[in-house]
């Protein structure tokens, strides 16, 4: 059986509930498996509301060490992606004519195991933003990690 695509705006709906979810967790790191909605509806449906039309569902992880998780993490094949959240401060540009300051905000990279990836932070601005920014560019050493998880075992 082949196993079901999830496209990219699935893995944006996911990663955006992971980035509401973790908004008090300050600059503690969270990681989140992603699982079929409709497999977890079957295998636990008490977790699942009846109403859910979401297509993944965020599963967090129990994580000591974020470095040690990310160089010995592997998913069963329910898995079908991960995302791992933290605090960031992002630094004005270099060349910024105004005296910026900076300001913290919201990381999560999101993987999923056939190829998508996607990388979004919230500044945590006062008043609270719902913005959720992105660039191609944005933390690609840490979706680089995150996608290395599911990556076959080379030994």
């Amino acid at each position: 059986m082949t196993p079901r695509r999830f496209s990219p705006d699935a893995l944006g709906s996911a990663m955006r509930e992971v980035i509401d979810h973790t908004a008090g967790l300050g600059a503690q790191p969270a990681v989140f498996a992603l699982v079929p909605t409709s497999v977890l509806a079957e295998l636990e449906p008490g977790l699942v509301a009846d109403d859910d039309a979401s297509e993944l569902s965020p599963v967090q992880q129990e994580i000591d060490d974020l470095d040690e998780f990310l160089a010995t993490a592997a998913w069963p094949e329910a898995v079908t992606g991960a995302v791992l959240t933290t605090q960031i401060t992002v630094a004005p540009p270099a060349d910024a004519a105004s005296r910026q300051a900076e300001q913290p905000a919201r990381l999560a990279v999101g993987v999923l195991r056939d190829g998508p990836r996607l990388a979004m932070m919230r500044l945590l601005t006062e008043p609270a933003s719902d913005e959720l920014l992105t660039h191609p560019d944005l933390a690609v050493d840490l979706v680089e990690a995150l996608a290395a998880t599911f990556e076959p075992d080379a030994s």
